[in-house]
Protein backbone atom coordinates (compact mmCIF):
# COMPACT_ATOMS: atom_id res chain seq x y z
CA UNK A 1 0.00 0.00 0.00
CA UNK A 2 1.17 3.62 -0.08
CA UNK A 3 0.81 6.49 2.24
CA UNK A 4 -1.62 9.26 1.94
CA UNK A 5 -2.47 12.37 3.79
CA UNK A 6 -5.72 12.56 5.66
CA UNK A 7 -6.45 16.05 5.60
CA UNK A 8 -8.45 18.09 8.29
CA UNK A 9 -11.78 17.92 7.99
CA UNK A 10 -12.03 14.95 5.66
CA UNK A 11 -13.11 12.14 6.97
CA UNK A 12 -11.92 9.05 4.79
CA UNK A 13 -9.32 8.55 2.16
CA UNK A 14 -8.43 5.70 -0.83
CA UNK A 15 -5.29 4.53 -0.76
CA UNK A 16 -3.88 2.04 -3.66
CA UNK A 17 -3.26 -1.35 -2.37
CA UNK A 18 -1.92 -4.46 -3.58
CA UNK A 19 -1.30 -8.23 -2.69
CA UNK A 20 1.91 -9.45 -1.65
CA UNK A 21 1.34 -13.05 -2.51
CA UNK A 22 0.56 -14.34 -6.18
CA UNK A 23 -2.89 -16.50 -7.03
CA UNK A 24 -6.49 -15.69 -8.11
CA UNK A 25 -7.46 -16.50 -4.57
CA UNK A 26 -6.28 -12.68 -3.83
CA UNK A 27 -9.05 -11.34 -6.21
CA UNK A 28 -11.11 -10.05 -3.29
CA UNK A 29 -15.23 -9.13 -3.58
CA UNK A 30 -15.81 -6.05 -2.19
CA UNK A 31 -16.10 -4.65 1.08
CA UNK A 32 -13.93 -7.81 2.23
CA UNK A 33 -10.53 -6.31 4.22
CA UNK A 34 -12.57 -4.99 7.00
CA UNK A 35 -9.66 -5.65 9.75
CA UNK A 36 -7.26 -2.61 11.34
CA UNK A 37 -4.41 -3.80 13.46
CA UNK A 38 -4.62 -1.75 16.15
CA UNK A 39 -7.29 -3.28 18.55
CA UNK A 40 -7.71 -0.31 20.35
CA UNK A 41 -8.44 1.97 17.69
CA UNK A 42 -10.62 -0.41 15.85
CA UNK A 43 -12.81 -1.40 18.49
CA UNK A 44 -13.33 2.94 19.58
CA UNK A 45 -14.86 3.36 16.26
CA UNK A 46 -12.29 6.25 15.39
CA UNK A 47 -10.75 4.25 12.53
CA UNK A 48 -12.48 1.88 9.79
CA UNK A 49 -10.85 0.34 7.16
CA UNK A 50 -12.51 -1.79 3.45
CA UNK A 51 -12.31 -2.11 0.17
CA UNK A 52 -14.94 -0.45 -1.65
CA UNK A 53 -13.87 -2.38 -4.80
CA UNK A 54 -12.74 -5.90 -5.78
CA UNK A 55 -9.36 -6.62 -6.36
CA UNK A 56 -8.10 -8.17 -9.68
CA UNK A 57 -5.18 -9.42 -11.69
CA UNK A 58 -4.51 -12.34 -9.67
CA UNK A 59 -3.45 -15.12 -11.66
CA UNK A 60 -2.13 -18.57 -10.35
CA UNK A 61 1.04 -20.55 -11.46
CA UNK A 62 1.11 -21.78 -14.90
CA UNK A 63 1.42 -25.70 -15.37
CA UNK A 64 3.59 -26.84 -17.84
CA UNK A 65 0.52 -27.72 -20.21
CA UNK A 66 -0.59 -24.15 -20.06
CA UNK A 67 2.43 -22.58 -20.78
CA UNK A 68 2.93 -24.30 -24.12
CA UNK A 69 -0.27 -23.87 -24.85
CA UNK A 70 0.32 -20.08 -24.89
CA UNK A 71 3.47 -20.16 -26.20
CA UNK A 72 1.57 -21.40 -29.69
CA UNK A 73 -0.98 -19.06 -29.27
CA UNK A 74 1.55 -16.15 -29.59
CA UNK A 75 3.69 -17.96 -32.03
CA UNK A 76 1.96 -16.62 -35.44
CA UNK A 77 0.09 -13.30 -34.71
CA UNK A 78 -1.22 -10.18 -33.49
CA UNK A 79 -4.16 -11.65 -31.78
CA UNK A 80 -2.53 -15.07 -30.79
CA UNK A 81 -3.82 -17.17 -33.97
CA UNK A 82 -1.88 -18.84 -37.16
CA UNK A 83 -5.45 -17.49 -38.67
CA UNK A 84 -4.08 -13.70 -38.38
CA UNK A 85 -0.91 -14.21 -39.87
CA UNK A 86 -2.50 -16.05 -42.90
CA UNK A 87 -4.94 -13.56 -43.09
CA UNK A 88 -1.85 -10.71 -43.48
CA UNK A 89 -0.89 -12.81 -46.49
CA UNK A 90 -3.99 -13.42 -47.99
CA UNK A 91 -4.87 -9.70 -47.73
CA UNK A 92 -1.39 -9.10 -49.90
CA UNK A 93 -2.92 -10.80 -52.33
CA UNK A 94 -1.22 -14.21 -51.95
CA UNK A 95 -3.12 -17.08 -52.46
CA UNK A 96 -3.99 -20.13 -50.20
CA UNK A 97 -1.27 -22.22 -52.63
CA UNK A 98 1.60 -19.78 -52.39
CA UNK A 99 2.85 -19.54 -49.16
CA UNK A 100 3.65 -22.06 -46.49
CA UNK A 101 4.55 -21.18 -42.77
CA UNK A 102 7.44 -23.33 -41.55
CA UNK A 103 8.67 -23.94 -37.65
CA UNK A 104 11.86 -21.37 -36.93
CA UNK A 105 13.21 -21.41 -33.60
CA UNK A 106 15.01 -18.46 -33.33
CA UNK A 107 13.17 -16.93 -30.53
CA UNK A 108 9.75 -15.79 -29.42
CA UNK A 109 6.86 -16.74 -32.03
CA UNK A 110 9.68 -17.18 -34.81
CA UNK A 111 8.43 -18.87 -38.26
CA UNK A 112 10.25 -18.88 -41.54
CA UNK A 113 7.32 -17.63 -44.31
CA UNK A 114 8.13 -18.88 -47.78
CA UNK A 115 6.06 -16.45 -50.48
CA UNK A 116 5.32 -17.59 -53.48
CA UNK A 117 5.30 -13.88 -55.63
CA UNK A 118 5.88 -12.59 -59.25
CA UNK A 119 8.56 -10.05 -58.69
CA UNK A 120 11.68 -8.94 -56.18
CA UNK A 121 9.27 -5.42 -55.81
CA UNK A 122 6.51 -7.61 -54.88
CA UNK A 123 7.97 -9.36 -52.20
CA UNK A 124 9.63 -6.43 -50.52
CA UNK A 125 6.81 -5.02 -50.36
CA UNK A 126 4.42 -7.91 -48.62
CA UNK A 127 7.03 -8.28 -45.77
CA UNK A 128 7.00 -4.77 -45.10
CA UNK A 129 3.04 -4.70 -45.31
CA UNK A 130 3.67 -7.61 -42.52
CA UNK A 131 5.97 -6.26 -40.37
CA UNK A 132 4.39 -3.34 -39.94
CA UNK A 133 1.03 -5.54 -38.25
CA UNK A 134 2.85 -8.46 -36.58
CA UNK A 135 2.42 -8.95 -33.40
CA UNK A 136 5.47 -6.99 -31.09
CA UNK A 137 8.72 -9.71 -29.90
CA UNK A 138 8.19 -11.88 -32.78
CA UNK A 139 10.20 -12.54 -35.87
CA UNK A 140 9.07 -13.00 -38.73
CA UNK A 141 11.75 -14.91 -41.35
CA UNK A 142 11.01 -14.71 -45.09
CA UNK A 143 12.37 -15.90 -48.62
CA UNK A 144 11.11 -16.29 -52.09
CA UNK A 145 9.67 -19.89 -52.84
CA UNK A 146 12.00 -21.67 -55.02
CA UNK A 147 10.64 -23.48 -57.98
CA UNK A 148 11.24 -27.08 -58.56
CA UNK A 149 10.04 -28.80 -61.84
CA UNK A 150 8.89 -33.01 -62.95
CA UNK A 151 8.37 -33.44 -66.25
CA UNK A 152 4.75 -35.45 -66.39
CA UNK A 153 3.83 -38.09 -69.01
CA UNK A 154 0.53 -39.19 -69.44
CA UNK A 155 -0.91 -42.23 -70.80
CA UNK A 156 -4.71 -42.51 -71.96
CA UNK A 157 -5.83 -45.25 -72.40
CA UNK A 158 -9.33 -45.50 -74.79
CA UNK A 159 -11.47 -48.13 -75.91
CA UNK A 160 -11.67 -48.96 -79.66
CA UNK A 161 -9.43 -48.71 -82.67
CA UNK A 162 -8.12 -45.32 -83.87
CA UNK A 163 -9.53 -44.77 -87.11
CA UNK A 164 -12.78 -43.75 -84.94
CA UNK A 165 -10.92 -40.43 -84.04
CA UNK A 166 -10.14 -37.45 -86.14
CA UNK A 167 -7.40 -35.87 -85.91
CA UNK A 168 -9.35 -32.99 -84.15
CA UNK A 169 -10.97 -34.66 -81.43
CA UNK A 170 -7.25 -36.79 -80.78
CA UNK A 171 -5.83 -32.88 -80.56
CA UNK A 172 -8.83 -32.21 -78.40
CA UNK A 173 -7.90 -34.93 -75.92
CA UNK A 174 -3.95 -34.33 -75.69
CA UNK A 175 -5.04 -30.48 -75.09
CA UNK A 176 -7.41 -31.53 -71.91
CA UNK A 177 -4.28 -33.71 -70.59
CA UNK A 178 -2.41 -30.73 -70.19
CA UNK A 179 -4.89 -28.03 -68.75
CA UNK A 180 -5.89 -31.04 -66.27
CA UNK A 181 -2.06 -30.90 -65.51
CA UNK A 182 -1.70 -27.55 -65.41
CA UNK A 183 -4.49 -26.85 -63.47
CA UNK A 184 -3.42 -30.05 -60.70
CA UNK A 185 -0.21 -28.26 -60.20
CA UNK A 186 -1.79 -24.80 -59.66
CA UNK A 187 -5.08 -25.81 -57.59
CA UNK A 188 -3.52 -28.85 -55.60
CA UNK A 189 0.25 -28.33 -54.60
CA UNK A 190 0.78 -25.51 -52.96
CA UNK A 191 4.24 -24.49 -51.33
CA UNK A 192 5.97 -27.62 -50.05
CA UNK A 193 3.42 -30.11 -50.59
CA UNK A 194 4.47 -34.04 -51.50
CA UNK A 195 2.86 -34.71 -55.39
CA UNK A 196 1.34 -38.02 -55.40
CA UNK A 197 0.88 -39.82 -58.47
CA UNK A 198 -2.31 -41.45 -57.45
CA UNK A 199 -4.23 -38.18 -56.85
CA UNK A 200 -2.73 -36.83 -59.77
CA UNK A 201 -4.31 -39.77 -62.28
CA UNK A 202 -7.34 -39.56 -60.31
CA UNK A 203 -7.78 -35.64 -60.94
CA UNK A 204 -6.63 -35.95 -64.81
CA UNK A 205 -9.15 -39.13 -65.26
CA UNK A 206 -11.39 -36.85 -63.42
CA UNK A 207 -11.21 -33.84 -65.88
CA UNK A 208 -11.05 -36.06 -69.06
CA UNK A 209 -14.42 -37.91 -68.48
CA UNK A 210 -16.27 -36.83 -71.40
CA UNK A 211 -19.35 -39.17 -73.28
CA UNK A 212 -17.54 -38.77 -76.64
CA UNK A 213 -14.68 -40.51 -75.58
CA UNK A 214 -14.79 -44.28 -73.52
CA UNK A 215 -11.51 -43.47 -71.63
CA UNK A 216 -11.05 -46.25 -69.12
CA UNK A 217 -7.81 -45.81 -67.45
CA UNK A 218 -4.98 -43.34 -67.71
CA UNK A 219 -1.05 -43.70 -66.36
CA UNK A 220 0.57 -40.93 -65.01
CA UNK A 221 4.88 -40.89 -64.56
CA UNK A 222 6.77 -38.28 -62.80
CA UNK A 223 9.89 -37.26 -64.26
CA UNK A 224 11.42 -35.08 -61.64
CA UNK A 225 14.62 -33.67 -61.19
CA UNK A 226 17.36 -33.85 -58.45
CA UNK A 227 16.12 -31.73 -56.35
CA UNK A 228 12.92 -33.81 -55.62
CA UNK A 229 13.10 -36.85 -53.61
CA UNK A 230 10.83 -39.72 -53.16
CA UNK A 231 9.26 -40.55 -49.59
CA UNK A 232 10.08 -43.84 -48.61
CA UNK A 233 6.80 -43.83 -46.26
CA UNK A 234 3.98 -42.75 -48.63
CA UNK A 235 5.78 -43.05 -51.83
CA UNK A 236 5.61 -39.43 -52.73
CA UNK A 237 7.40 -37.47 -54.20
CA UNK A 238 8.98 -35.00 -51.55
CA UNK A 239 10.22 -30.76 -51.76
CA UNK A 240 11.40 -28.96 -49.01
CA UNK A 241 9.20 -26.65 -47.14
CA UNK A 242 10.46 -23.56 -49.00
CA UNK A 243 9.85 -24.76 -52.71
CA UNK A 244 6.74 -25.34 -55.19
CA UNK A 245 6.69 -28.05 -57.47
CA UNK A 246 5.62 -27.28 -61.34
CA UNK A 247 5.39 -28.82 -64.16
CA UNK A 248 8.29 -28.68 -66.30
CA UNK A 249 7.40 -30.71 -69.90
CA UNK A 250 4.01 -32.40 -70.06
CA UNK A 251 3.85 -35.33 -72.79
CA UNK A 252 0.24 -37.79 -73.71
CA UNK A 253 0.06 -40.53 -75.20
CA UNK A 254 -3.09 -42.15 -76.56
CA UNK A 255 -3.43 -45.88 -76.63
CA UNK A 256 -6.60 -47.51 -78.07
CA UNK A 257 -8.16 -51.33 -77.20
CA UNK A 258 -9.43 -52.43 -80.26
CA UNK A 259 -10.91 -55.95 -78.22
CA UNK A 260 -12.94 -53.40 -75.85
Amino acid sequence: AESRILWKDSYKVLIPAYSVEFGSINNLLPNTLTYFDDTETYLSGEIKVTNPFPAYGGRDEETAFDTRNRLDLFRYGRDGSKEYLQQLIFDNGVSYYGFNIVEYWDGFGSVLIALDVGSEEEYRDIVQNIESLKREGVKYHYCRVQPVYANIEVIVRITGEDTLYTQYQVNEVEEHIFTAVKLFFENQMQVGKKLSKNRLEAYVLQYLIDERYDIYDIEVNIEPNSDVTIDPITNQYKINEFERLYPNKVWSKIEYNEEW
